[in-house]
């Protein structure tokens, strides 16, 4: 945990927090401070920080905040990915999270297995933790968008063409000879990427047809979510 995040009604007038979870646990038996040491804080999409540290008892910490108009630079990428498997997407949502996208849109592909949609790592109550991990993990305070996305095609036939048309639309594909580097401009990025099985040919046409751009990272053939990893990785540091 390398920020510790707050919502803004736990803050009294004064900007002081009593912390009694999961954090205060962590920065008792983890970061062990000391009256007066500060920490890094920040408001749950809002403000970064510090806390200072006004006491500590069993099981609780109190800090005093202060607080800046300084947020991370938003990512700039959005990305669209097939849904995988319920306990791959458990583990994935913090690690992309981490690495910093703008709107994470999980959507249906003809090799996604139909009952990954009943799972309940797909509700908003459930996944909040994993995105809070993840913002605590990087030191971000900004809440990525989750989508769901049923039906891929009117998806690309409709929506994209109005809510994207400012973005740069890239596709990971294996079978092509393009770097990131050939098809990616500046600006903000809308990046697909595929099932365990890859994209139907149907769908990697309608996905050219739409305009996204193929490149790989490699000839390497990767699973989805070592694929979404070393492609962000690859984007962020462009």
């Amino acid at each position: 945990m390398n920020r510790i995040l707050i919502q803004k009604d736990e803050l009294d007038d004064d900007n002081m927090v009593v912390i009694n979870d999961y954090r205060a646990t962590h920065i008792i038996n983890v970061l062990n401070p000391r009256i007066g040491e500060k920490l890094k804080i920040g408001i749950l999409n809002g403000d970064s920080g510090i806390g200072t540290v006004s006491a500590i008892s069993i099981g609780e910490v109190s800090l005093h905040g202060e607080f800046t108009d300084q947020k991370m630079q938003p990512p700039g990428t959005s990305l669209l990915l097939a849904l995988p498997r319920p306990k791959v997407l458990k583990r994935l949502i913090p690690q992309i999270v981490a690495l910093g996208v703008e709107e994470l849109i999980l959507t249906n592909a003809e090799k996604v297995e139909k009952n990954y949609f009943a799972t309940h790592w797909l509700k908003e109550k459930n996944y909040k933790n994993l995105i809070i991990n993840g913002l605590e993990q990087s030191g971000d305070t900004m809440v990525p968008k989750i989508r769901i996305v049923k039906k891929l095609k009117p998806f690309i036939e409709d929506e994209l063409p109005t809510h994207f048309k400012s973005h740069n639309c890239i596709i990971a594909h294996p079978y092509t000879e393009n770097r990131l580097s050939d098809v990616c401009t500046q600006g903000k990025k809308l990046l697909a990427i595929g099932p365990e099985g890859g994209w139907s040919n149907f769908e990697t046409d309608m996905f050219q047809h739409a305009g996204f751009k193929p490149f790989t990272i490699g000839q390497r053939i990767l699973r989805s979510d070592t694929a979404v990893i070393a492609t962000l990785s690859v984007i962020n540091n462009q």
